[in-house]
């Protein structure tokens, strides 16, 4: 059990992570902090987040629609290509 907060986690996390290494932690929202390494899915309608190991290991998240269509338009804006 932790007994911190959140955001106590959250610097510790960016602390502790090499500064020439981006980090796959992201926070969402006032719960979560995902590990983008084991992303599996994303359905905005049914709010849901699937992580995976690929290892037969499966955890779906329920996160609001809000959150989950955010971090979808900062996936794309980061995988984009400017023209």
């Amino acid at each position: 059990m932790i007994v911190v907060g959140l955001s106590k986690i959250e610097e510790y996390i960016k602390r502790t992570w090499p500064k020439e290494k981006s980090s796959p932690f992201i926070r969402m929202g006032r719960s979560l902090i995902i590990n983008q390494n084991y992303l599996y899915s994303i359905n905005t309608l049914r709010q849901k987040l699937v992580l995976s190991d690929f290892s037969g290991h499966v955890y779906t998240l329920t996160v609001p629609k809000c959150l989950l269509k955010e971090y979808k338009k900062q996936i794309n804006d980061r995988f984009s290509v400017s023209k």
